[in-house]
């Protein structure tokens, strides 16, 4: 009898272990997987709420389409205050998950009766994100989810498609979680009243090898200015903050190592103006590398951004922004691209620089941003191995 007590308190205790050692895994399965439980069980519980996905494939290259539910344009919706929506979604054909490359992106607005182009007025900015942090546990690379950013492209007023350079891609798990975000803008037509929607085009290939594609990793740049925080009253902002003029920007602060706060968005002064702002911190090139496309996102009334390097002193690429002449609009935004790309240097120091004209004494906001595309030996090296 004492030897099956003692069983049975080993049996017990043995449980317990078990018990505690299981909800350890469950914790750890959840951290590390909390991204693609959640778009899961989206995916399950939502009805799509009027989004519409279609699929073509011409040889290797697949093109997902992606329409959103319809919006009323009846107001004035000033930059990051219209209405928004987002869908989740991947890129998993048929035949299950594979390596995919993703090559590009484009997002227009049609009416949503006659499916007529309207132009981008009505564009603040669509995004298309994913998680960092699954993805490169995914892909075994360690130091980089706190570092770069979870976006794979945005588009905005001016510069509504990309396309990386022929031979370039981000390689993807087709069954990668993705979201894609898009907003309405209206500031130049106060008695509009019309139904839009905004279709956005993935483009990805196929049936392609590392051999065939080079790897690009993409991180985002921005300029900063410095937030004089004894002026800064907490208590009487609104709930709802984003990119607006003078206070509503400091829903973006951020504390920075020089013991400063900073801003992403600020207000536009009258008249010409020049910010400048040191990006190396925020770049974090984990070694050197070449950049062989580049994207931006400003709003109207820039004229240009710059990216210096100034250990180099020299120019890494400018961007020059073509503004409507009477209305607060962007007409075109040049972007970079080049298949043999232009050195970047971990241990050298960058700048951007940002040029702008106020022509307005109505408050208006102001944010400058840079999507670089960088080759990514790391990846080269873990996607050999497949």
């Amino acid at each position: 009898m004492p030897k099956l007590k003692h069983m049975k308190s080993i049996l017990k205790h043995s449980k317990g272990k078990v018990f505690i050692a299981t909800i350890l895994l469950l914790m750890v399965g959840v951290f590390f997987y909390w991204d693609v439980l959640v778009f899961h069980a989206k995916d399950l519980l939502r009805d799509n709420k009027g989004w519409a996905i279609t699929t073509s494939e011409e040889g290797n290259l697949v093109t997902k389409r992606i329409v959103s539910p319809t919006f009323h344009v009846n107001a004035v919706f000033p930059s990051m205050t219209g209405p928004w929506d987002a869908h989740y979604f991947n890129l998993e054909r048929s035949a299950g998950p594979e390596l995919v490359w993703f090559t590009g992106y484009r997002c227009f607005v049609q009416d949503a009766e006659s499916k007529n182009l309207l132009g981008d007025e009505f564009l603040c900015h669509n995004s298309l994100d994913y998680s960092i942090q699954d993805y490169y546990h995914n892909w075994g690379i360690k130091g980089r989810a706190g570092v770069f950013t979870s976006r794979l492209a945005t588009m905005t007023q001016g510069q509504t498609e990309m396309s990386l350079p022929a031979g370039f891609g981000i390689p993807l798990q087709s069954d990668q979680a993705l979201s894609a975000l898009t907003q309405v803008l209206n500031v130049n037509d106060p008695e509009a009243d019309c139904h839009v929607e905004y279709v956005m085009e993935v483009d990805y290939i196929a049936n392609a090898s590392s051999k065939e594609i080079k790897p690009l990793f993409q991180q985002s740049i921005s300029v900063l200015v410095a937030v004089d925080t004894n002026y800064v009253y907490h208590d009487s902002l609104p709930e709802v903050q984003d990119c607006m003029p003078v206070l509503a920007s400091t829903s973006f602060m951020t504390k920075c190592r020089d013991g400063n706060t900073y801003t992403g968005h600020w207000q536009l002064p009258e008249g010409r103006d020049t910010v400048t702002y040191d990006v190396t911190d925020i770049l974090s090139l984990p070694f050197n590398t070449t950049l062989h496309y580049a994207g931006v996102h400003v709003h109207p009334h820039c004229e240009s951004l710059e990216l210096w390097d100034r250990t180099a002193d020299s120019l890494v690429f400018r961007s020059t922004i073509d503004n409507h002449k009477s209305l607060s609009k962007m007409k075109e935004i040049t972007a970079y691209s080049s298949k043999s790309g232009v050195m970047m240097y971990s241990d050298h120091r960058y700048e951007l620089v940002c040029e702008t004209n106020g022509v307005s004494k109505s408050a208006k906001d102001m944010m400058a941003t840079m999507l670089l595309y960088l080759y990514d030996h790391e990846m080269d090296a873990v996607l050999s191995q497949l």
